[in-house]
């Protein structure tokens, strides 16, 4: 299993889950030149990573390659993601903003996350139920959005 990390600051979730993404997908490239490269990248200062400088950091990015991206996904094609080998970058919404963070295996009642929040471990696990309601969530600033993430070469 690749070493995860959780974010430290309260706006740095973008780069972090592209970080957690590059070390799943085998980047041997070190977590502090992957963190200094990913917080310049997404442009990450306080209040957070904006959706515009995130999703042109991923495109751009060749350790891993994205097999597709959606908004509002169901948990049927998480399901399915995570069933054919993929892990997910998922950028949620709720009453206190967005969030980005990884999601690579489910059970049927649990799905694995990682940097879910800081309060959190860096793995943690969020029942199946309560992640239905979060990527249904919708506000002013928009939806959920999944990001399907390989490996190259799969």
């Amino acid at each position: 299993m690749p070493r995860y990390i959780k974010q430290r600051d309260n706006y740095s979730c973008g780069p972090v889950a592209l970080i957690n993404a590059a070390r799943w997908s085998g980047s041997k490239e070190k977590i502090r030149s992957l963190r200094k490269r990913f917080m310049s990248e997404c442009e990450c200062t306080f209040p957070g990573t904006s959706l515009g400088n995130f999703k042109k950091v991923i495109n751009e990015i060749d350790c891993f390659k994205i097999h597709s991206m959606c908004k509002q996904p169901s948990i049927g094609r998480l399901d399915y993601n995570l069933d054919v080998g993929r892990i997910v970058i998922l950028r949620i919404r709720s009453e206190l903003g967005g969030h980005y963070f990884l999601c690579t295996r489910y059970t049927s009642e649990e799905y694995e996350v990682i940097n879910y929040n800081a309060e959190c471990k860096t793995i943690f696990k969020i029942p199946k139920n309560f992640m239905s309601e979060s990527l249904k969530y919708i506000d002013s600033s928009g939806t959920s959005i999944a990001w399907f993430i390989e490996k190259n070469g799969d």
